[in-house]
């Protein structure tokens, strides 16, 4: 199982060299960690009242994850498209192990600077959502783009390197 290294992971999937025990460990990883962020949501900063950006944020959500899955789709070959399942769960958790690598040390950062700047500026701290929510939203599109551009990749790609 690859955690970093998407190069080789490319590599095994063009070559059908994932077993469906690793398939498994990657659905189940990625499962898990998404369940992992749901679950630790709580205990991320909120305001008690919902605002326009937390009613809206979940919608876009949807939106981008049905871009992710259409994308993928249509980047593996469509109906003519092989092993989707496997492809899109594996490069989805490499890809995004890899990001978290640089969004949450980013996260502390913004939430920090935005903590200290925004009284500062006789601003509320209540724009602190909506900005995490925008930068999280702009991340998942980056993160989206990535995992389609890695299945065309590996779609597009022949196991005799030709």
């Amino acid at each position: 199982m690859y955690y970093w290294n998407i190069r080789a992971l490319k590599q095994d999937l063009i070559h059908n060299r994932l077993s469906q025990r690793a398939v498994l460990i990657y659905i189940g990883s990625y499962l898990l960690l998404a369940q992992l962020f749901i679950e630790l949501s709580p205990f991320l900063p909120h305001v008690s009242t919902p605002s326009s950006s937390d009613l809206i944020r979940p919608a876009l959500d949807l939106v981008l994850l049905m871009a992710v899955l259409l994308g993928s789709y249509r980047a593996n070959g469509g109906s003519q498209g092989q092993y989707l399942a496997e492809r899109l769960f594996s490069i989805s958790f490499v890809v995004s192990t890899r990001a978290l690598v640089v969004l949450l040390p980013a996260l502390v950062i913004l939430v920090v600077a935005a903590g200290m700047l925004l009284p500062r500026l006789g601003l509320s701290l209540d724009l602190l959502m909506p900005i995490t929510n925008t930068t999280l939203l702009l991340w998942g599109a980056v993160l989206a783009w990535r995992i389609i551009v890695h299945i065309g990749d590996v779609a597009r790609a022949r196991p005799d390197g030709g």
